[in-house]
């Protein structure tokens, strides 16, 4: 959430990191402006639509899951109300009323 906010954010959240230098050299996004000719807009317009994509992904997944739960309930369902409803057939009551 936090990288989708930072790239959502405008180019006043990410302009800090394109000379940003540590100890590994520069970072992704200075290499890809400065070096490969990549365009601010260009860059947040990609990552935008690959998080528009997680995030549909996840729903989905999420709902399946749901969906999965609900059927999984529904197939315990019978076995649970014959177990709650434990009674003896009426062939057999007869048959121990005779008796």
């Amino acid at each position: 959430m936090d990288t989708y906010a930072t790239w959502a954010g405008g180019f006043e959240k990410i302009v800090h990191w394109l000379d940003d230098i540590d100890e590994r050299g520069p970072t992704d996004l200075a290499q890809l402006t400065q070096f490969y000719g990549w365009g601010i807009g260009e860059m947040q317009t990609k990552f935008l639509k690959v998080a528009h994509l997680c995030f549909l992904t996840m729903a989905a997944m999420y709902t399946a899951g749901i969906v999965e739960a609900m059927r999984h309930k529904a197939a315990l369902q019978p076995v649970v109300r014959a177990k709650q409803n434990h009674t003896v057939p009426e062939v057999q009551k007869r048959d121990m009323v005779r008796s």
